[in-house]
Parts: structure tokens; sequence; C-alpha cells
């Protein structure tokens, strides 16, 4: 029997698998991230949230932690430059809703906006924002970590993060991340 007739298939299919192979590997290039993602002048935070929830360096920890699943090494560095060499993701948090109250009072929500450069030059941006919307009922009781404004703020940090995870592998211009309720 000749397989001359199958080796396209079989070429075809030993491409796919590889490539499948490939796509659940981690990139080798590594990530530098800053170690507290800032508040923007205009964010709208207030001190209650700024002093209470640590969410700048909390956001930056659940962003490395997310990135390890995309990047063999990820690095926290102080500060991030346009001219840092190598490849690079700053952030800020430029919008955030958390009244005080915890589930009851509202949707929690913030927004980040960030750029991915490869020594210097831009190859990707982002804006992401997530949200909690609160539906308290007359008959129950919100108690826990999560009810709180810090820990609802918190799930919506490791929301976006892994958001911009995903994004960081192939990064694109003005990409819109998130967007939605949980």
């Amino acid at each position: 029997m000749s397989y001359r007739r199958f080796r396209p298939l079989l070429t075809a299919v030993t491409a796919l698998t590889l490539a499948g192979c490939a796509a659940g590997s981690k990139l080798s290039a590594p990530l530098t991230v800053v170690r507290t993602v800032p508040f923007a002048a205009s964010a709208g935070v207030t001190n209650e949230v700024r002093e209470e929830c640590g969410l700048e360096s909390n956001f930056a920890e659940h962003l490395r932690s997310a990135l390890s699943s995309e990047y063999e090494v990820v690095v926290q560095a102080e500060r991030i430059a346009p001219t840092t060499p190598g490849r690079t993701l700053s952030a800020k948090i430029t919008q955030i809703l958390a009244p005080g109250g915890g589930t009851y009072s509202g949707p929690k929500n913030f927004t980040v906006e960030g750029v991915l450069r490869d020594n210097g030059r831009v190859v990707g941006s982002f804006t992401a924002m997530r949200e909690v919307i609160n539906v308290p009922r007359p008959s129950s009781v919100a108690v826990g970590p999560n009810a709180s404004n810090c820990g609802q703020l918190l799930q919506i940090s490791k929301q976006i993060s892994k958001d911009i995870a995903g994004w960081a592998r192939t990064p694109t211009m003005n990409t819109k991340l998130g967007y939605k309720p949980f």
C-alpha cells in the first residue's frame, strides 16, 4: 500500500498537532511589570479605598500572578519608563467606583489602562473594566470577605488581571477588555 496519497494529510495533522502544543506553552521572553499600579489623579478613589484596600499593590500582584500563566518569567520593577529595555507592561487605574457599604451600596467597578512595549516600541494597548453588580434582597445578609468594598474590588482586580494576561499573549492596539459584570 502506498502512503504517498496520505502524505499531505499526515503533514497537515502533524502541523496542527505541533501548533496545538505550542499554543499551550508559555512565552519565553521575560516580561517586566510594575510593583505597584498607581491611581490616575482623576480616578476618583476615596481615601478609605486607598488606605484600606491596598489596591495599588494587590492589583500589581494579581497581575503578576495572572501573567505568570502566560510568560515563563515575570519580573516586578519599582518603575517602568518608555525606554526600559525588554518587554514591559505599564498600567494605571484610571477610574474607580466604590461607594461605602459593601454589597448594600450598589455596583463596584474600576478601569485600568495599559501599554505593552517591546524595547520601547509600543506593541499593544488596552482599556480594561470589570464591575460587580449587587442586588441585595430583603431576606439576604451579605457576610464574608467578598461582601466588603475591598473584597469586591479585589475580586474585580483578579478578573481584570486574567483579562490582561490573555490579551498580553497576542496584544493588539486600543483593545477593550472585560466590560462585563460578574
